[in-house]
């Protein structure tokens, strides 16, 4: 299962944007226009995110990608009323079989103390089999607003993601952000034992 590339007739994506009081507001309404205009893309958007807003969201759809917009800081993303570390995101993305997840707040691909022991969103998320892209240092607005636009007008042509996420980046270089987005790929062993668990799970209730 892979948006148009498998046959499907659109790419459902959930957008979150997180705000977060005594930080600048990003500008977001540009972005999640241009991407709604997108041919077989349909957004939904969470706004004024928090953990549990997320959580019911993702109950109440199927999604193919989530795209987070916000502001972060090492190991964690900041929401209107605390921090959402990379597990917890994990664990709800894998659940609900999301195939990718676009983390765009500056230092999302960084551990928390800098330790192995530690885990980033590029850590942590792939390790639950999902295709990743995180930022490895801050990022300007108009750099991640055009590389979040090009890749998924591109993934929503049927391009692979690695492609899709290369020319992307191509796009974001032209606004100084070729270095922010970095692209980790899922652990696909691990990803089949979450799938095998879930079918399990839903076999059950059935």
């Amino acid at each position: 299962r892979f948006f148009l590339a498998q046959g499907l007739a659109r790419m459902n994506v959930l957008a979150v944007v997180a705000t977060t009081s005594g930080l600048p507001k990003l500008a977001t309404s540009e972005e999640l226009a241009r991407i709604q205009e997108t041919p077989s893309v349909s957004l939904r958007v969470v706004t004024d995110a928090t953990a549990s807003r997320v959580a019911r969201m993702l109950s109440q759809e199927q999604f193919d990608a989530m795209l987070w917009i916000g502001h972060g800081e090492a190991g964690y993303l900041l929401t209107q009323d605390g921090r959402i570390d990379p597990q917890w995101m994990a664990a709800q993305l894998s659940n609900r079989r999301i195939e990718i997840a676009v983390i765009a707040t500056c230092w999302s691909n960084v551990r928390p103390d800098g330790t192995q022991a530690a885990q980033s969103f590029a850590d942590a998320l792939p390790a639950a089999g999902i295709d990743t892209i995180t930022m490895q240092t801050a990022v300007s607005d108009r750099a991640a607003i055009e590389f979040d636009v090009e890749l998924f007008t591109q993934l929503a042509t049927g391009l692979p993601l690695r492609t899709a996420y290369q020319v992307a980046l191509n796009r974001a270089a032209q606004f100084g952000g070729v270095q922010a987005p970095q692209l980790s790929s899922r652990d696909t062993t691990i990803q089949a034992d979450v799938l095998r668990d879930v079918d399990k799970k839903v076999n059950d209730i059935q």
